[in-house]
């Protein structure tokens, strides 16, 4: 195969044939499990005792990003990729502004749950005394959101945007950087937990929390998902930022919509994760389908 360069031109929409419909229905399917599961999230929350301290804000902080994906990062682009507005700049800023806010925000959350484990392990008594409350735990989540805000607005500032800041910003600033800080922030926690596990053992105790092993586990679990869901991007983004591949227009369009289906599909997988992990938020979904279904069988 001879080596083409393939540039990606925003300002021509996708012709809608039989794949693109099947694209437009998964993509459609994706923001209404997304908006659905994540909106079950907030409910739990609300309704329930999910767990003590500032953990439960960030969670709902969370799956509150996690809709605005289904809401409006999903139908800007399918907008972007199949309407006659993709001739619209705006629109092109707007699908990749937001793009690039709610992945950031999302990866700063997980940041900021690592930080709040690491705090309530290592140091109890500042976490239980200040950290913990709601006061606190709500002015740490502006750090998360201004953070992406920040990101989000880069690309933007001085001049018409650019695809190879954009680039530059989810390659560096989306994925390592965070994910150093949470690999050291779990790496101190897995040795504290192990170190005073060992010290109970000798003195005929019982081990450490086993609620804070299980929470460490769960938003692990949900960092480790999201580096999987995010990579093919980053990857593909590393491609078109080098302008220059041997793959063919077919081929690129397949891997461009399926390392974005990937991304947003990380929004569905949090959920599903407190689902599995967390016997609360297990329980608080099995209740809430079950008044569902007698809702339906009543009418």
């Amino acid at each position: 195969m001879n080596n083409t360069t393939i540039a990606r031109n925003p300002e021509t929409p996708n012709e809608i044939d039989t794949a693109g419909v099947i694209i437009i229905i998964v993509y459609s399917i994706l923001a209404v499990v997304c908006i659905l599961a994540n909106s079950l999230v907030c409910y739990v929350i609300v309704t329930r005792r999910t767990t003590n301290g500032s953990l439960k804000y960030y969670v709902f902080s969370l799956a509150i990003t996690d809709i605005l994906v289904g809401v409006v990062c999903i139908p800007l682009f399918l907008s972007k990729e199949y309407t006659s507005f993709a001739k619209w700049h705006l629109l092109e800023s707007f699908s990749t502004g937001f793009d690039i806010l709610l992945g950031t925000g999302s990866i700063m959350h997980l940041c900021l749950m690592a930080f709040d484990r690491v705090m309530s392990v290592t140091k109890p008594i500042v976490y239980h005394t200040v950290l913990r409350h709601k006061k606190a735990a709500l002015r740490l989540l502006f750090i998360p959101w201004l953070i992406a805000i920040a990101v989000a607005n880069s690309p933007f500032i001085g001049r018409s945007k650019k695809f190879e800041y954009y680039t530059a910003i989810m390659i560096v600033g989306l994925i390592p950087i965070p994910c150093v800080f949470m690999v050291i922030c779990y790496a101190k926690l897995y040795y504290t937990i192990k170190r005073r596990n060992t010290v109970l053992r000798q003195s005929s105790q019982t081990d450490l929390s086993v609620d804070q092993t299980h929470m460490l586990k769960m938003i692990l679990c949900m960092v480790l998902v999201f580096i999987s869901c995010w990579i093919p991007l980053m990857i593909y983004y590393i491609i078109q930022y080098t302008d220059y591949t041997i793959v063919s227009p077919q081929e690129d369009r397949i891997f461009h919509n399926s390392a974005k289906f990937l991304s947003y599909f990380n929004s569905v997988c949090n959920p599903t994760i407190y689902a599995l992990l967390n016997p609360v938020f297990r329980n608080g979904f099995k209740d809430v389908l079950r008044s569902c279904f007698r809702l339906n069988r009543t009418r």
